[in-house]
């Protein structure tokens, strides 16, 4: 079976579900979608998700001064929802925050790998990847990110503009960590949650966190609790 043939399959589905109020069309729409895309991957790993997100955290820079801003980067299989990779950086999403991203899936996930982030737990080791999905950002579509994939094999798709459900596994993730764990570190603003005040001014006094402290924290928390 061929994806043409899941497509003419999913058009032929009766459009009475919608018509009858039982679904609404973008429910209709999206279950249909996401059935051809988890046809298409059929091993793990086969196709990652990738994004990137502003954490509502105040972190401590070189010299003491309270800052926002972080970027989180992650890596999410989309056939297993397994998180593969995971970088954060200060500032804004740029190409280098991606590259290392990469870079932190193909490293070997050896001792030395598990003492720099102080982990009980495996990572997964590096494999190959088919497929990934980047946002319609001009950071994901510059010369130096595509070149490196490109070289490795990898084929690049393109999420369309405001449309999460396109990532959906990444986007669960972002979600869950920041309920479980980042919205509970000193620091967090909680910015979601309408009943803290003052929340800026109590989460810059609480803020106790270095970039590379908020990095190796998500790391333990994704190896040895979520995963």
């Amino acid at each position: 079976i061929d994806r043409s043939t899941v497509r003419r399959v999913l058009m032929s589905m009766p459009k009475d579900l919608v018509k009858t109020g039982r679904m609404d069309p973008r429910t209709y729409n999206l279950w249909s979608r996401q059935a051809g895309q988890r046809y298409e991957v059929k091993q793990p790993f086969e196709r990652m998700e990738i994004d990137a997100k502003t954490l509502d955290l105040y972190y401590l820079d070189e010299n003491g001064n309270r800052c926002t801003g972080a970027t989180l980067y992650a890596m999410v299989c989309a056939q297993t929802s397994y998180p593969v990779a995971i970088y954060v950086t200060a500032g804004k999403p740029s190409e280098y925050g991606l590259l290392q991203l990469l870079r932190f899936f193909f490293r070997p996930k050896d001792s030395d790998f598990n003492s720099e982030f102080g982990i009980k737990t495996t990572w997964v080791p590096p494999c190959a990847i088919r497929t990934i999905v980047l946002d319609n950002a001009s950071e994901n579509a510059s010369d130096l990110v595509l070149n490196f994939v490109r070289q490795l094999g990898i084929q690049v798709e393109y999420a369309r503009i405001a449309r999460g459900d396109d990532k959906p596994h990444v986007e669960s993730f972002f979600g869950a960590l920041d309920k479980r764990f980042i919205n509970l570190m000193p620091g967090a603003t909680r910015s979601q949650d309408k009943h803290v005040k003052n929340r800026h001014s109590k989460a810059e006094k609480e803020a106790r966190y270095t970039i590379d402290d908020i990095y190796r924290h998500i790391v333990q928390y994704v190896a040895d609790v979520y995963i």
